[in-house]
């Protein structure tokens, strides 16, 4: 048993489905029946011309933002719910199979719900809610007219005409965020909605404070922190020009995107051992 096996990873799929499927219908319903009510409610009374205001992708994108962030939290960070505790972390950790087959199942199921099924089940939550405000509610409470239905747009989120610098920091988000809480989640267990974006937020305000911090402790001359904001500090890569805290942060967030998933990978081997 030294080489990846396709036939086990899966047979770790099923045993994670079959362990869990509680779990996993209560995300998926509980996703569709919260997100349907609150878009039903918010079609139904919110009184504006959606086509007039240019609301369309406005109000759908609000909803899918705060609905993408709980996703992150709630599946992407609650990977490796075996661990959690002594009984099943030894049932689990005893399975026959590799500690990079276990990674990878864990990948496979948490992020083809997080990023496949989880955006389909807010589109069908979408036109549910549509269909229930403009057949039942909107012919009382007079809400929101001219309403269209959800765009696939707003599941992938793309700025038109946008520099390729914009892409590749989005792509670093993308890709960090959710690598950052699948390895935490082995770290912190159902603390990990909450103590690993606590560390993000941290972590995100000493980088972006590092350069006033530092010159201070080593300069007799104060500065604030305007300076260092000052368009002076821009620089010009490829022909694109921004911050020099814009480039620091590619580097650590992809960088960390890879130090997630080896990070991880090691703990799991450690627990074994």
């Amino acid at each position: 048993m030294n080489s990846l096996s396709i036939s086990r990873i899966l047979k770790l799929i099923k045993f994670e489905f079959l362990m869990h499927r509680r779990y996993y219908l209560m995300i998926l319903i509980g996703a569709f029946v919260l997100v349907t009510s609150y878009l039903t409610y918010s079609l139904s009374y919110f009184k504006i011309d959606m086509v007039q205001y240019g609301m369309k992708n406005n109000f759908y994108n609000r909803a899918y933002f705060f609905y993408v962030i709980a996703i992150l939290l709630f599946v992407v960070g609650q990977s490796f719910i075996d661990l959690r505790s002594k009984a099943s972390a030894e049932r689990y950790l005893l399975l026959p199979a590799l500690p990079s087959e276990k990674l990878f199942s864990q990948f496979i199921v948490k992020f083809t719900l997080a990023f496949l099924v989880m955006p389909i089940i807010f589109a069908l939550s979408a036109i549910l809610a549509r269909w229930i405000a403009l057949e039942f509610l909107i012919p009382f409470t007079g809400g929101i007219t001219n309403i269209d239905i959800i765009d696939f747009d707003v599941l992938i989120p793309i700025k038109q005409s946008a520099d390729w610098l914009y892409y590749i920091f989005i792509l670093s988000l993308i890709l960090f965020i959710p690598s950052a809480l699948f390895a935490g989640s082995q770290y912190y267990g159902k603390w990990n909605i909450v103590m690993l974006p606590l560390f993000m937020i941290v972590f995100s305000v000493v980088t972006a404070l590092s350069p006033f911090i530092i010159s201070n402790l080593f300069n007799d001359g104060y500065k604030n922190i305007g300076y260092f904001l000052d368009s002076k500090w821009d620089i010009k890569v490829f022909g694109n020009e921004a911050p020099l805290m814009i480039y620091v942060l590619l580097v650590l967030f992809y960088m960390g995107a890879v130090l997630s998933y080896i990070i991880s990978y090691h703990k799991l081997k450690e627990r074994e051992v």
